[in-house]
């Protein structure tokens, strides 16, 4: 079974959120479920307030979560648009 928490060492986790950087381009390939509207579309299916009701913590990682994904496409749009300029 896979189990996100041993994917991840609790120490590690902090230190992954915070040297997350939501700019610049990407090199890397993507499959079809790792692109952004995929991901978009199931983060906004889950509601914060049932997630609080759940967990708190996990309350704030979705928050997190959903805002790294707003910048992401912010920046890939504006990178296209300068791009075409």
């Amino acid at each position: 079974m896979f189990l996100a928490k041993n994917q991840v060492e609790e120490e590690d986790l902090f230190t992954l959120i915070g040297n997350y950087w939501p700019f610049s381009a990407k090199e890397d390939d993507y499959k079809e479920y790792n692109k952004l509207v995929f991901i978009k579309d199931n983060l906004e299916s889950m509601k914060e307030e049932e997630v609080d009701d759940y967990s708190i913590a996990l309350g704030q990682l979705l928050r997190w979560m959903k805002l790294g994904v707003e910048l992401r496409i912010d920046n890939v749009k504006e990178r296209r648009s300068l791009k075409k300029k």
